[in-house]
């Protein structure tokens, strides 16, 4: 099928236009800049400092049309490069200490993008502790699965070998959410060790990052596309 036929069958699909309609008005609900003068909006960004972050928004919108909400996400931000004064050791008896190092590495660091969510909405938040590891009934654990397997489709159908950075489906260990989609398996924010020029490490850490974000907004994309072509639901 040619572009144009294709393109001709979506506009004559009442059921795509249907979900196309449905993610315009969630992308709505979930944009704060241009809506306050709007007296149908009633999305909860009215506040510049609480806008989903651009580059993850696509995704969160895509997460909740196809039955997961989120509770919260970030887009990855620098956090910048350090200079560590001093590293522990361990002596003869097993005790750590401090010792000052006369030229201490250089360090960046970022935040990685992610979006956290819980499986069951309607289940108190902070249902556990957070020590405690809350064991999924057979509706959250299908629903890990579909995810799963969607990210996994995503990657199949890519030619050529698979990107270094990945998407992944991660479980958080806390009482605030069950599982986030994320880009890293280390913990949310991830260092780079370099040479010891401070513009040379920053340019490896907003490398590492960006590279990120643009796996992040193809996996987006991708999830687009399946919700308004099939109306892919968990």
């Amino acid at each position: 099928m040619s572009f144009e036929n294709f393109k001709e069958t979506q506009e004559n699909d009442p059921e795509y236009q249907k979900r196309l309609k449905t993610w315009e008005e969630k992308e709505k609900y979930f944009s704060g800049s241009g809506n306050e003068d709007d007296d149908d909006f009633d999305g909860p960004f009215y506040e510049e400092e609480s806008w989903i972050d651009k580059k993850i928004k696509e995704l969160v919108i895509g997460l909740n049309l196809i039955g997961v909400e989120t509770n919260f996400s970030c887009e990855g931000h620098l956090k910048g490069v350090v200079r560590f004064l001093s590293k522990g050791h361990i002596d003869d008896h097993g005790d750590e200490y401090l010792e000052e190092i006369e030229n201490p590495p250089l360090e960046g660091a970022w935040s990685n993008p992610y979006v956290g969510f819980i499986l069951q909405p309607k289940r108190k938040i902070f249902a556990r502790t957070e020590k405690e590891q809350r064991k999924l009934n057979r509706k959250e654990y299908m629903a890990v699965t579909k995810l799963q397997s969607l990210i996994d489709e995503f990657y199949q159908e890519q030619d050529g070998e698979l990107p270094e950075i990945k998407v992944r489906l991660k479980e958080h260990e806390s009482r605030y959410s069950d599982y986030l989609i994320t880009c890293s398996d280390a913990e949310e924010t991830e260092s780079i060790s370099g040479p010891d020029d401070h513009d040379e490490l920053e340019r490896l850490a907003i490398e590492r990052l960006k590279k990120e974000q643009q796996e992040i907004l193809r996996f987006s994309e991708f999830l687009k596309k399946k919700y308004l072509e099939t109306g892919f639901h968990i």
